[in-house]
């Protein structure tokens, strides 16, 4: 029978407060026995095409959320129930980071409000507003704090318990669960994960460091107060928490009531995406019996034997995967202009390189448009071009200045 999940989990994509990557997590979880895992990083969805796509290759369900900094209320966990989530989830942080500087998004509860629909909210670690208040025995406020969440989320709002073996945490959980049962709220049993394993410990404390701008024997109580903040299973947490059984199949609850998946199914209907600008593509001569993607798809394979001497289970995968996309998006001709130009410029011995975002694709790297191997890097293709795109995707060729006239004749007469 399905378990119990861990719903407040934030992977290196919470910068300079996760310790480890969404691969480790979610290898982590299998270890565990999850069968479901949510990344909440903080102020921010970066990592969630990359959880995705771990989560999948371990057959582990992936449930997508952040936590929010709010200026007026503290920390919120808010996980996506659905597509209609998502989009709550985008919108609010967008907003909040238009609104305020790099790392510093201005968030507040007014613009959680206008955009909770499809959401779940949990009350956050000791920096939310509920926790804070409970420790420091104000408990009108904690009360103030839950009417508000609560006006606006209703039931879909839970008290978050977790016991990180502190001395004062079984009663600070038994305070916080009799909060919620006054105001008719239920609770749910999180882990507040900061690393996959206890190992994570010592270089979650090195980062946190880095963002204070002290050392390690400095920063004192500024860092967590021991290592217990990494992804455990059910039975270790029941030891400490058992008592909440409610607040446990809670956990399992939203679980199963999150439906979103931001993977595309491969075996739907291929319909072509619409990109402003695709209609001004002069069109490129491929050889006879060849396609435009038939041309395209024979270059890539071509290329990735000059690239890679030994192609490798993820370079094929990668390979197979943005060349999927191309074909969707109707963008073959798009990269044979490109690596046209490119093969010109060898030719005639000009200098030529691609850069920016088209780094980050493999079928950019094999047509020698790019220098940078994204599976030696890592690189994320999305951040180049996803189906949801509506503008062209952009690669910028740097072409030596003395040669660039002979180029753009060549272009034209092309």
């Amino acid at each position: 029978m399905p378990g119990w999940v861990d719903l407040h989990v934030h992977s290196n994509y919470s910068f300079l407060d996760g310790a480890s990557d969404v691969d480790d997590l979610a290898d982590a979880a299998v270890e565990q026995g999850l069968d479901a895992l949510a990344l909440t990083d903080t102020n921010g969805l970066y990592g969630a095409v990359r959880f995705a796509n771990a989560a999948k290759e371990r057959g582990l369900r992936p449930i997508f959320g952040a936590e929010l900094q709010l200026q007026d209320m503290g920390h919120v966990v808010l996980i996506a129930r659905d597509r209609q989530g998502w989009t709550s989830l985008c919108r609010t942080i967008s907003a909040a980071q238009l609104a305020g500087e790099k790392t510093k998004p201005k968030a507040t509860f007014d613009l959680l409000a206008e955009n909770a629909a499809g959401l779940f909210a949990l009350t956050g670690c000791a920096h939310g507003a509920v926790p804070r208040a409970v420790r420091a025995g104000d408990f009108d406020t904690a009360r103030e704090a839950l009417a508000r969440l609560g006006a606006v989320f209703s039931e879909r709002l839970y008290v978050e318990l977790s016991d990180h073996l502190d001395p004062d945490d079984p009663a600070f959980c038994d305070t916080l669960a009799q909060l919620a049962s006054e105001m008719g709220l239920g609770c749910v049993v999180t882990n507040n994960v900061h690393y996959a394993r206890p190992d994570g410990r010592r270089l979650h404390d090195v980062l946190r460091c880095i963002d204070l701008g002290t050392t390690l024997d400095e920063a004192g109580n500024r860092l967590k107060p021991n290592g217990e903040y990494w992804l455990k299973g059910e039975a270790m947490l029941r030891e400490r928490l058992g008592r909440f059984d409610e607040a446990f199949r809670n956990a399992r609850e939203i679980a199963d009531a999150c439906v979103l998946d931001l993977l595309y199914d491969t075996n739907t209907p291929r319909v072509e995406a619409s990109f402003v600008g695709k209609d001004r593509l002069p069109g490129f001569p491929v050889p006879e019996g060849h396609t435009a993607f038939s041309f395209l798809y024979a270059l890539c394979g071509e290329g990735a034997k000059v690239r890679y001497p030994r192609i490798t289970r993820d370079v094929a995968k990668q390979l197979a995967h943005e060349l999927d996309v191309i074909d969707r998006c109707g963008l073959a001709e798009f990269f044979l202009i490109n690596w046209d130009i490119v093969r010109f410029c060898k030719e005639h011995r000009i200098p030529a390189q691609g850069r920016g975002s088209a780094a980050d694709s493999i079928v950019a790297y094999v047509l020698d448009i790019t220098k940078v191997d994204p599976i030696q890097h890592d690189l994320l293709f999305e951040r180049f071009l996803t189906e949801d795109s509506r503008t062209m995707p952009d690669i910028d060729l740097d072409i030596a200045t003395n040669d660039r006239e002979e180029v753009i004749q060549y272009v034209y007469k092309k």
